[in-house]
């Protein structure tokens, strides 16, 4: 009992300190500029629209979108006109994804009350309250874990692949397993040339040299 009671006064912390961040001091403008400018057709990374968009909203400096494509779908899906409300069904989307990540946490501690303290680790909630993707970062890292821990190695290195979010990140954790588990390997070079191809099929090839001229700014 003390252990849940120590979880649902972080909840309520948590939550009251939510409360104080402005939706428009996040890092969603950046997401919400680029699906926008998908959702219309034109280019997400023409880095000049981006800041048209967010000027009404955040004044400036401009943040850019430096990011694969792979998300603006959804992303555009729960975007709006409204950008506050817009802000909030994407930090639900978020939300959902972090409470997904108790599956494979469980499947690995096999204890419930150490796999909800584990979500409530200080940086998630500031990735939650600020609109950034690295839910779904954690959730390929947590899953590769898991099917890691179960032998299932390609099926591991295909869950990782969705960390091209942070192609950096998806760098740092892919290569050693070509050394380590090839299989897995495979699978995450197979899951990151799939990501690669749907990303093209968003964007094109004038959103790909976007994208990399945003990166070298």
């Amino acid at each position: 009992p003390l252990a849940m009671a120590f979880i649902v006064v972080q909840v309520i912390l948590y939550a009251a300190a939510w409360r104080t961040v402005s939706p428009r001091e996040s890092d969603f403008p950046a997401f919400y500029s680029a699906a926008r400018l998908w959702h219309e057709g034109a280019n997400p990374y023409d880095l000049g629209q981006q800041c048209n968009k967010q000027l009404p909203i955040r004044g400036e400096p401009c943040l850019p979108f430096a990011h694969p494509p792979v998300l603006l779908p959804l992303v555009s899906l729960i975007s709006s006109d409204d950008f506050v409300r817009s802000y909030y069904r994407w930090t639900a989307v978020l939300l959902c994804t972090v409470l997904i990540c108790l599956i494979p946490l469980y499947k690995i501690s096999k204890q419930w009350r150490l796999s909800i303290q584990s979500i409530l680790f200080l940086p998630i909630i500031i990735a939650l309250a600020l609109g950034q993707d690295t839910p779904f970062i954690l959730l390929a890292v947590l899953c590769r874990l898991w099917l890691l821990g179960a032998g299932k190695d390609f099926l591991a290195g295909l869950a990782l692949s969705l960390s091209v979010l942070k192609p950096q990140i998806a760098i740092l954790l892919g290569v050693p397993l070509l050394f380590a588990r090839p299989r897995a390997f495979l699978g995450f070079v197979v899951g990151g040339f799939t990501w690669l191809l749907f990303s093209f099929a968003l964007v094109g090839k004038d959103g790909f040299s976007g994208m990399l001229h945003i990166v070298r700014v």
